[in-house]
């Protein structure tokens, strides 16, 4: 089973800090400091060998530069810089080998024809996770990536895709009367509960998931929102558990 999401990166250094394998390194931008979480070695080192992270269009080792001179090139350096795309499966479901091969091919699919990306398969947590980091110019023609709800569906399909032709589970739609944004929500939830020990690790681990946990004592019910827009959610809303 593999649950996904995307979001988008912008020149900012507090959104960037809360990506950042490592805090202290400020005087990254905001491209540079998501691929460096991305691709950070300790979360993707295989054996003493291998590292799983994939360049498609660019060098994996040098996907800043790679994707900077992109931008350069075009004059598009500002706004949004980056996407960044999560796809997390469940534990012991399959291999770190599996999880980069169902990573990179769905890239390939989904924006590799116009655009640079990295994959890095992440082992740091019992659910291994791919990090996909794509980058806001087209090599092709200069244009921005132009981020619409059939995209992000794109990307799901190709991932459920691949996920059944490995024999792996594939999270089924929710029910009609529910919105669809709800599944996404608790699948959220339920993976920063696996990946976070504190309560700060948990508001973390959902906004790098692209959500923002709301839990003002002075209000009756927690919410939960998407940081793109939309509604806030009560909590209770998405479920018993």
């Amino acid at each position: 089973m593999a649950v996904t999401k995307i979001w988008t990166i912008k020149d900012s250094l507090q959104r960037v800090l809360d990506y950042a394998a490592n805090p202290d390194k400020t005087e990254y931008d905001a491209l540079a400091q998501t691929l460096h979480y991305a691709e950070n070695d300790a979360k993707t080192m295989l054996n003493e060998s291998a590292q799983l992270v994939t360049g498609i269009h660019c060098r994996a080792d040098h996907a800043w530069e790679d994707m900077r001179a992109v931008q350069e090139r075009f004059g598009k350096t500002d706004g949004v810089v980056a996407l960044h795309a999560y796809q997390s499966f469940r534990e012991g479901e399959v291999t770190p080998e599996q999880c980069h091969e169902i990573g990179v091919a769905p890239a390939r699919k989904v924006w590799g024809k116009r655009f640079q990306v990295l994959v890095a398969t992440h082992m740091n947590t019992d659910n291994l996770h791919n990090h996909f980091v794509i980058n806001s110019v087209s090599y092709v023609d200069g244009k921005k990536y132009e981020q619409r709800r059939s995209q992000y569906a794109e990307f799901r399909a190709a991932s459920d895709k691949l996920c059944r032709e490995y024999g792996l589970s594939v999270v089924e739609q929710p029910k009609a009367k529910e919105p669809a944004r709800y599944a996404q929500m608790r699948e959220a939830i339920g993976q920063a509960c696996e990946d976070a020990s504190t309560a700060e690790d948990f508001h973390r681990a959902l906004y790098r998931q692209g959500y923002i946990f709301g839990s003002d004592p002075n209000r009756k019910y927690a919410t939960i929102r998407a940081r793109d827009g939309g509604r806030a959610v009560r909590l209770y809303r998405l479920g018993e558990e």
